[in-house]
């Protein structure tokens, strides 16, 4: 029971402690199984770095070592695990600077240097416009005058959900390079 609920919360490291003794530790790493060894100990940090510890048989952490494949480290003393601890952080910043390096590109993207917009219309036409990163909705909508005649005031543009605003920047909506904007026709005002 306990092994499914270990396996079922989001495992991130498994590290395993054959004996109190180091001398039985290494002599278990070197090939020696069991080492001298009846029972085991084995750490599992979750994600939200809560550590659970379990009291297991030499044969039962054996059969969680090839589980845990994706990091399998023994520890045997306090210092190696703030080793672990500080390995974790490194990795930690390592995802945010990559995180920083995506959203850098992203704004870059967004506030300078062109940008490439899919137009579909309800009748399957599609028009692909290039502008400027800082474009508002209206100088799409010319674009597509331009290529398709439609008049600019009978242009309505819908993305992800939302009219578009025809003084609004494409960047208020988020509108980036590749987006899909959807064109429909005004509704005809009867008079």
């Amino acid at each position: 029971m306990w092994i499914a609920t270990m396996l079922l919360s989001m495992l991130v490291l498994c590290f395993f402690q054959y004996c109190q003794s180091d001398s039985n530790v290494l002599a278990a790493l070197n090939g020696a199984p069991g080492a001298g060894c009846s029972s085991a100990q084995v750490f599992v940090i979750s994600i939200w770095q809560s550590v659970s510890t379990y009291a297991v048989s030499f044969a039962v952490s054996q059969y969680l070592s090839g589980l845990c494949l994706a990091a399998r480290h023994i520890y045997t003393s306090k210092s190696q695990f703030k080793d672990l601890r500080g390995a974790l952080e490194d990795l930690e910043a390592e995802v945010v600077k990559d995180v920083r390096t995506v959203k850098q590109v992203v704004t870059r993207t967004v506030q300078g240097g062109s940008i490439e917009l899919v137009v579909k219309s309800l009748t399957g036409k599609t028009v692909i416009c290039v502008v400027h990163a800082a474009a508002t909705v209206r100088d799409v909508k010319q674009q597509v005058m331009d290529k398709e005649g439609t008049p600019v005031q009978k242009q309505r543009m819908i993305f992800a959900g939302h009219q578009l605003e025809d003084d609004k920047k494409l960047r208020d909506y988020t509108i980036m390079s590749n987006s899909t904007l959807i064109l429909v026709p005004m509704p005809s005002s009867r008079v």
